[in-house]
């Protein structure tokens, strides 16, 4: 169905054949990956293909890593705060 290709195309991962690719107002059709993820679009594995063997807490540092160390705590807080305990 294309569900695969999609996402990895999203994810800056397959390259687009035609047309664009639109995240939240941009266009980030034939971006690096990194560069997707700068923007704040990422995939977030299925199940549990996380960090087995860290806690919670150390997979959302994981998250918030490319976010910046000013913005790792505030990033936390949010999430906490969205989804409490």
């Amino acid at each position: 169905a294309g569900k695969t290709t999609l996402n990895l195309t999203l994810s800056g991962l397959v390259a687009t054949r035609a047309g664009q690719v639109g995240f939240d107002g941009q266009d980030i059709t034939g971006l690096h990956s990194r560069q997707v993820v700068q923007h704040g679009l990422i995939q977030v594995p299925e199940g549990r293909k996380v960090f087995p063997n860290l806690s919670v807490h150390e997979n959302l540092e994981l998250g918030a890593f490319t976010r910046g160390r000013e913005r790792k705590q505030q990033n936390l807080d949010k999430v906490y705060e969205t989804f409490p305990r």
